[in-house]
């Protein structure tokens, strides 16, 4: 199981996760909602050490939680220049002898033999994804996988994320948007001003639905009553 205890973390003065608590079983895949700088993004990196938290428990199958066990993929995709798409491949996997590009490349079709650098937003988007997915972590962080991708590859992610969750990996992915995370998810929680204010399993995803639509309509109304 992975466990996030009174996880906080700050950006200067200003703290943008509190008292963030959050448990994941092995093998399943847990969305994280919420809207633009309620915290998600920032939670990933601080899970995966790229910014230090202030406070806070992280483990996973009962150990502290360590870089070597999780893989993720970030919301803007870098590649250094005249790398080609192979090239990118091979040194994202380069621990894993196991992982077969070009088996897993037949989900994209992606020109590995061009420029990482020249690819569409959505190409980029798809070889990040692949190069995630090709260091066999046990924990997955992925930021806005849906971004930038057409509706066929969303439906090819949801295929790999279910084949990755039967293979025992621990999925944890955002969205600002709910039916990408209702497809394809086992629990989703609602972030709010760096804090989880509620999680719902499968059997709550209408509820959920109807608490975000409820409080954006109150929000709405307010606006209208000015004009």
């Amino acid at each position: 199981m992975l466990k996030i205890e009174q996880l906080s973390a700050h950006y200067g003065k200003k703290e943008v996760l509190k008292d963030f608590n959050l448990q994941c079983e092995q093998g399943t895949i847990h969305g994280i909602l919420g809207r633009n700088g309620a915290g998600k993004t920032t939670f990933f990196k601080c899970l995966y050490g790229l910014i230090g938290r202030s406070g806070g428990h992280l483990s996973f199958d009962s150990r502290p939680i360590e870089n070597g066990m999780i893989a993720y993929l970030e919301t803007q995709n870098y590649f250094y220049p005249f790398l080609k798409g192979r090239e990118y491949l091979e040194l994202t996997t380069l621990q894993n002898k196991q992982f077969d590009i070009d088996a897993w490349n037949k989900f994209f079709d992606l020109p590995l033999e061009e420029l990482a650098e020249n690819y569409s937003t959505g190409m980029k988007k798809k070889l990040a994804l692949l190069g995630t997915i090709g260091q066999q972590r046990p924990i997955l962080l992925l930021d806005e996988p849906f971004n930038g991708v057409d509706f066929e590859t969303v439906e090819t992610i949801y295929i790999i994320l279910n084949h990755l969750r039967e293979k025992g990996k621990t999925i944890l992915l955002t969205s600002h948007v709910l039916p990408t995370l209702t497809e394809v998810c086992d629990q989703i929680s609602w972030l709010k001003a760096g804090q989880i204010e509620t999680s719902f399993e499968k059997t709550g995803f209408e509820d959920l639905k109807t608490k975000i639509k409820a409080e954006f309509q109150q929000g709405m109304e307010g606006v209208l009553a000015q004009l």
